[in-house]
């Protein structure tokens, strides 16, 4: 997180020098003021992020009168425990991001830099006054790097070559390398701030102005060198980190690769139109001091931490430094609201003394006078054979070396931490945590964009740890009431379910009850119905009328077979169901014939149930009138009622 805030305090400035670059001082030709102001930023950008500027403020504070002490007895309710709790935050990605890129350039500066020292050392140097020359057989343009002249003599006319080793003596004599490599470093850190790409092409840009004006001076015809210029325009390869006299507008090596840099009629126009520039005025350079009160702005808003100091009055009304606290260092008593989240084992009388903090002391006096509430030292409490500490926004690093030295040295527990950063406040703002000991180990991140929520950690007697917080509170009791609210939800469904499952076999019961009584009134009426057809079958075979109409009419149900003798009122009947017995159709037939009338049946079948299912009746009153009848089923179905009535 620290690396973050510098990176971005880095990148913040450069933007800064370059904003205040490109639109106050470009266009001047002051070129050497240009290039300090450049370097100043380059400087600046690297050194201003750390600088730290702090500012005391002192407190009077009344010393409390008199020591007191309580005692409170606290349950054990809930310990929260949680030893392997690993989080994984975006700035640990963005980091990671971050120096897989850092490692990508710092390579390619390697290998640049490698490429470069290989095509200076393969040719033998010659002194030429203080400069060391190389001629190279490489088909490259000129160049320098630091003293170092590399050029190929059998590419150039001698008037030009000549032109083109003064312009380079510039370089080398002004130590513009130095700008490059240091330019190139920072890009390096700042690879993905486009401005620092932007940055370190107007250093380039500069240097060459600053070449080609000394150079004009020391020349007769400026018109032979702008010639020059145009001429070697995109004919040859320019090593990477060097100055030379065709730069910006050639052919660049990159990993050994040619590469045909664009805007190169662009880049030529440009430095020929500033060689023929008048020169600017020198109160021009004055423009740059506009980027004093922005650094100014800079260092208030992001570089200074505050200092407090309390100052206690003595009875006789001296006044005595009695500590010094910066925002950084936190209280002796925590917040009540991170105490009620804690729960400690019962608690034997302690006293509780003022200790000249009025922020300690205001807290103390507001628990004596209302109902005693638990609470935990910073620097640490013992409950017995559990130890609870305290991390708040407010702890410094010198609190936690001293709760890391105690925990070591006296309970043999390792605890560490990393990733500590605090905001302008000096309030804590990150922390990574890790504990171990005999009964386990475990571990607590947490990173915000303001200062930290208080959180704590314990070691019980039997060796096990964990971490609590009111926030990791909070959200189990809404879990809780959640989970609680799902199961009433639940329950009252199931209540409600098991009434209506209830009515419903009720209600099912009920129709059964129904249906049983109104079959059993059926089969009653069934009954009664067949007792009384077969009584008064009975009757009509057995009656002694003395009717002289001999008339017959016989009929049958659904078959639709009927027979009908003479007419009449009909006085008696005989019925023939699917339940007529063998011995019943023999005795109507004795019967009907003492009547006078002849009655047989034939073809007679019957089910697996002996019921009918097929029968031929032939009725003949001895009158002339006779009659057949035949009535049949399919399927083993029996056979519908036959009534014959006598007229």
């Amino acid at each position: 997180m620290e690396l973050l805030l510098y990176l971005g305090k880095s990148m913040l400035l450069l933007s800064m020098f370059y904003g205040v670059y490109r639109f106050m001082l470009q266009k001047d030709t002051l070129f050497v003021s240009k290039r300090h102001f450049l370097l100043l930023g380059i400087i600046s950008t690297v050194l201003l992020p750390v600088v730290e500027i702090t500012t005391v403020t002192y407190q009077e504070v009344v010393p409390p009168p008199a020591v007191v002490s309580y005692t409170e007895t606290i349950p054990l309710t809930h310990i929260v425990q949680d030893q392997e709790a690993i989080a994984i935050y975006w700035w640990e990605i963005v980091l990671v991001l971050y120096f897989l890129g850092v490692l990508i350039m710092g390579v390619r500066f390697i290998l640049q830099l490698a490429s470069l020292l290989s095509i200076i050392h393969e040719t033998p140097s010659v002194r030429v006054q203080d400069k060391r020359h190389v001629q190279t057989h490489r088909n490259i343009a000129p160049f320098s790097f630091f003293q170092y002249i590399v050029y190929n003599p059998s590419q150039h006319s001698a008037e030009e070559l000549r032109m083109i080793l003064k312009h380079e003596r510039v370089h080398a004599s002004q130590w513009h390398t130095a700008d490059i490599i240091a330019t190139n470093l920072v890009l390096i850190l700042q690879w993905m701030n486009p401005l620092a790409w932007l940055y370190k092409s107007a250093i380039e840009e500069n240097l060459e102005y600053i070449a080609d004006s000394e150079t004009i001076q020391q020349i007769q015809s400026k018109k032979a060198y702008q010639l020059a210029l145009v001429r070697a325009s995109s004919t040859f390869t320019v090593p990477a980190l060097t100055n030379n006299f065709y730069q910006s507008f050639t052919r660049l090596v990159v990993f050994g690769r040619q590469i045909r840099l664009f805007k190169s009629s662009r880049q030529i126009k440009k430095r020929i139109i500033m060689l023929n520039k008048s020169n600017s005025k020198k109160v021009n350079v004055l423009k740059g001091a506009i980027v004093l009160p922005m650094l100014a702005l800079f260092l208030v808003s992001f570089n200074v931490k505050e200092v407090v100091k309390y100052v206690s009055l003595t009875p006789e009304g001296k006044a005595s430094e009695d500590h010094e606290s910066a925002a950084l260092k936190p209280v002796s008593n925590p917040p009540d609201r991170i105490a009620e989240t804690m729960v400690l084992p019962e608690v034997s009388e302690k006293p509780t003394s003022h200790t000249g903090d009025p922020k300690n002391d205001d807290e103390t006096t507001s628990i004596l006078n209302e109902t005693p509430k638990k609470r935990i030292q910073n620097k640490g409490v013992r409950f017995g054979d559990e130890i609870y500490i305290l991390i708040t926004k407010n702890t410094t690093e010198a609190d936690l070396k001293m709760h890391q030295k105690t925990l070591k040295e006296e309970h043999n527990v390792t605890f560490t931490y990393s990733n500590v950063n605090y905001n302008a406040k000096g309030e804590l703002t990150s922390i990574s945590i890790n504990i171990k000991s005999d009964g386990g180990n475990g571990n607590y991140q947490v990173a915000e964009d303001g200062p930290i929520e208080d959180f704590y950690f314990y070691i019980s007697e039997d060796g096990s740890l964990g971490f609590g917080s009111k926030e990791l509170e909070e959200r189990m009791e809404e879990r809780d009431d959640r989970k609680r609210a799902r199961f009433e939800k639940r329950e009252e469904l199931l209540i409600e379910r098991k009434k209506e499952l209830k009515d419903r076999r009720t209600a099912i019961e009920v129709k059964r009850n129904e249906m049983r009584d109104k079959l059993m009134e059926k089969e009653v009426e069934i009954e009664e119905r067949k007792k009384d057809l077969k009584d008064r079958q009975l009757a009509i075979v057995r009656s002694n009328t003395e009717d002289t109409d001999d008339n017959v009419f016989v009929y049958s149900g659904s078959s639709g077979s009927v027979a009908k003798f003479g007419s009449g009122t009909m006085e008696h009947s005989i019925l023939i169901d699917k339940n007529t017995s063998d011995e019943t159709l023999a005795e109507m037939k004795s019967d009907l014939s003492a009547k006078g009338i002849e009655f047989n049946y034939s073809k007679l079948r019957r089910n697996d149930r002996n019921e009918i299912t097929r029968i031929r009746i032939e009725v003949d009153n001895g009158k002339g009138q006779h009659s057949i009848t035949t009535t049949q089923t399919d399927d083993g179905q029996p056979i519908d009622d036959i009534l014959i009535e006598l007229k």
